[in-house]
């Protein structure tokens, strides 16, 4: 499943800007067929084999658009006692302390621990049933590799894998289209309007990056048609990303 997060800049530094992108893909629109497959190693009737995909994976990542943290049960500890609730106690404790009513001091702070490890126990539970639900939870795309369609997961997904895309299917990654049949795209996840965009080979006039004729971006979604594709970005180096 793709995943629309905020992502924290200080994460990874970005490879393109908006426009830089923009650049690239309308020069990647408009070689044929032949120069796009030579480019990217791939060829469209047998894909990528295992020890490129290998080494893809190992060069540029995961194809992912969020950074997964992983977070221990002390980082969630720390967390429950910072709390303005706990505060206020806190002060109220200190305040009895100092009136000389040590038991009501006592008690309280036995109150504000109690009410933290509460917290704790809630947040943590639920961080890990989250994490055991994403890996149960996740979206496939159709690949070749090794002249064979083999369905992966959208994290395994590399440049220049050649993705077969039909109706229904997300796009797994950026992808410049080489084969199309009423290939219709809703590309609402960027723009914002519903109206459904067709996708062909040929190269065309582009006024921005969502107009580019042979170009599909990650998140879009196919509504009709279907069409054969090169991944030409993936991860934090597509638009999404």
């Amino acid at each position: 499943m793709i995943r629309l997060f905020d992502i924290k800049r200080k994460v990874k530094q970005l490879k393109n800007t908006d426009k830089e992108l923009f650049e690239s893909y309308k020069l990647i629109s408009t070689k044929d067929k032949n120069e796009i497959l030579k480019e990217y190693n791939t060829t469209d009737d047998s894909g990528l084999n295992s020890k490129q995909v290998e080494e893809l994976l190992e060069k540029n990542g995961q194809n992912v658009v969020v950074k997964r943290e992983n977070k221990g049960p002390l980082s969630f500890l720390l967390k429950s006692f910072n709390d303005k609730f706990i505060y206020i106690l806190i002060v109220l404790a200190i305040i009895d302390f100092v009136l000389a009513d040590k038991l009501g001091a006592f008690i309280i702070i036995g109150i504000a621990i109690v009410s933290a490890l509460i917290k704790f126990a809630q947040e943590y539970s639920t961080y890990k049933f989250n994490k055991k639900l994403e890996q149960n939870i996740f979206t496939t795309t159709t690949v070749l590799r090794n002249k064979k369609a083999k369905e992966i997961r959208i994290e395994n997904v590399v440049i220049g894998d050649i993705i077969e895309l039909n109706a229904g299917a997300i796009i797994p990654a950026d992808v410049r289209i080489i084969e199309s049949k009423d290939l219709f795209l809703n590309q609402s996840v960027f723009t914002g309007e519903s109206v459904l965009v067709e996708k062909t080979t040929e190269s065309r006039e582009a006024k921005d990056i969502f107009s580019i004729n042979n170009i599909c971006l990650m998140g879009s979604s196919v509504v009709s048609g279907s069409a054969k594709a090169v991944v030409v970005e993936t991860g934090f180096n597509t638009y999404l990303g």
